[in-house]
């Protein structure tokens, strides 16, 4: 009987909304809405070979880069770059949250325990200026498209997914923009 009654309870226990059941997936995303290739660099700074974090508004220097190479470029350009295609989306980080049977803070619990800053700067950068300058002098002269530095408010009012261009449900949100970039 006894074995009944704590069979019973752990049941209970699972079946409570504040009781972490199981992990669930989490992703921030982007998609690119352009006709225009994307590389995306994400700066949280949670890695040594991802150092930079708001408000340091620069992009890493080559000593910090991956294997990624572009075709007519001979630049090894960082593996935290994702290339987005035109029309396209990518995940941004994924990660597994534990959650209750409703979800219950699963955004707030993701932010807390993988992004761990206030602001998330998410860099735009055009493969075209890659291919053209390489990615040394793109990040040494900070040629980017965009550069959006987001709150956890601001990226959970978009669904986890940051589109580009900008949006009007982006309207407020700190968005800076070089129209010239992509003409470079």
């Amino acid at each position: 009987m006894k074995k009944i009654c704590l069979f019973a309870f752990i049941l209970a226990l699972q079946s409570c909304y504040f009781f972490p059941v199981w992990p669930e997936d989490v992703c921030l995303s982007t998609e690119n809405h352009s006709n225009d290739s994307l590389l995306v660099y994400v700066a949280w700074g949670r890695l040594p070979s991802n150092p930079t974090v708001y408000p340091d508004t620069l992009l890493p220097r080559d000593a910090y880069v991956g294997e990624i190479n572009l075709p007519h470029t001979n630049d090894s350009i960082s593996g935290y770059l994702l290339l987005v295609p035109p029309h396209d989306g990518t995940a941004l980080l994924c990660s597994e949250v534990n959650s209750d049977y409703w979800g219950h803070g699963l955004y707030d619990k993701f932010f807390n325990e993988f992004i761990r800053t206030d602001v998330l700067s998410v860099f735009y950068i055009s493969t075209d200026s890659v291919r053209k300058y390489g990615y040394d002098y793109v990040a040494s002269h900070n040629i980017i498209v965009a550069r959006y530095d987001l709150t956890a408010s601001d990226i959970k009012s978009l669904n986890m997914i940051i589109p580009y261009p900008p949006t009007d449900a982006m309207s407020g949100m700190k968005i800076w923009r070089d129209k010239q970039a992509s003409n470079r």
